[in-house]
């Protein structure tokens, strides 16, 4: 199917072509250039591209074992467009490259895992895929502004951290159903404030980015679990999380929340705290009762604990030891 590419028309009309020859009576022709494409003949996928609703590199669905998908095989993305009614791909941490722009060809596409890969392109053009619930292309060299992802209304993930995509967080206001939010180490911006409209939120990983704003803005996201803005313009006192009774991990190191570290003694699922470089202060020795906790650091803070006193109170309570970076 190569020569088709080799026609003088540009790349997405020959894509076009491909998809037609795919759904002409030859019903598995995209399934079998797809196993000649990556040199294999284990792939357990159905005969007819039309029956292929998810093809999922990590899972035993696909493969009699996770080894068996050829991983290393570097192959474009427009490959796995033959299957047209596709609902999930699942490629996370392969060789497959290309330009997400064919992803255009799979319309009832609801989640995209294609994270850790070598896929290009600009999110503008998934703004058309209106199924989506989950995008993860963390780690890729995705571009674009996240104002894209507005048509997006069913969305609930979307994960693109390290990858070159800007824009305001004001624009996720429209995503009611978002659960988690993964923009680490992107070139994002706003004030966390707009997060407040979106109740539904779990997990917040912005670190690394130029958002600002108070904390205070998120106490009332009580599905909270996972707070991650390190490295980011934040402010605000960190009593205005004692609300958020599910949190897990707070992240909130070289910023500039400040508070006493005790106010945290409340959150009985929490297991990793991250102060560093902050004006938290307080005695942490205060936080040796919490069943969970397994990371403490607190450097470069004012923040005191006595080692000693801690580690016995958890020995003699039977709970697991905890790892403090002071």
């Amino acid at each position: 199917m190569d020569i088709l590419y080799q026609l003088p028309f540009p790349k997405e009309v020959c894509s076009k072509i491909f998809i037609f020859a795919c759904k002409s009576p030859h019903t598995g022709l995209g399934g079998s250039i797809l196993k000649k494409q990556l040199g294999t003949d284990d792939l357990n996928i159905h005969e007819k591209d039309e029956d292929v609703i998810i093809f999922d590199a990590n899972s035993y669905e696909i493969t009699n074992s996770l080894d068996d998908y050829p991983h290393k095989i570097s192959i474009d993305i427009y490959y796995y467009t033959c299957f047209y009614n596709l609902m999930v791909i699942n490629l996370y941490d392969t060789c497959v490259t290309g330009d997400i722009i064919n992803l255009n060809a799979l319309p009832k596409l609801t989640e995209i895992y294609l994270g850790g890969t070598g896929v290009t392109g600009d999110i503008v053009n998934l703004k058309s895929l209106r199924n989506l619930t989950a995008i993860y292309l963390g780690g890729t060299g995705v571009t674009g502004d996240i104002a894209n992802l507005k048509s997006l209304p069913k969305l609930t993930e979307i994960f693109f951290t390290s990858t070159g995509v800007t824009g305001d967080i004001a624009h996720l206001e429209s995503l009611p159903n978002l659960t988690l939010i993964g923009l680490f180490n992107t070139g994002v911006t706003g004030d966390i404030a707009h997060l407040e409209s979106l109740p539904k939120l779990t997990k917040i990983i912005l670190s690394s980015t130029g958002v600002t704003g108070n904390i205070e803005h998120l106490e009332s996201l009580r599905n909270l679990t996972e707070i991650d803005l390190g490295g980011t313009g934040v402010t605000g006192d960190i009593a205005h999380l004692q609300s958020l009774q599910n949190l897990t991990e707070i992240l909130l190191n070289e910023t500039s929340v400040y508070g006493d570290i005790a106010q945290l003694k409340s959150l009985t699922k929490l297991s990793d705290i991250w102060f560093c470089e902050t004006s938290v202060y307080g005695d942490s020795t205060e936080l040796k009762s919490l069943p969970e906790l397994a990371w403490i650091y607190i450097n470069d803070t004012d923040i005191i604990i006595n080692e000693e006193l801690f580690h016995e109170y958890r020995e003699s309570a039977g709970l697991e030891d905890c790892f403090i970076h002071i």
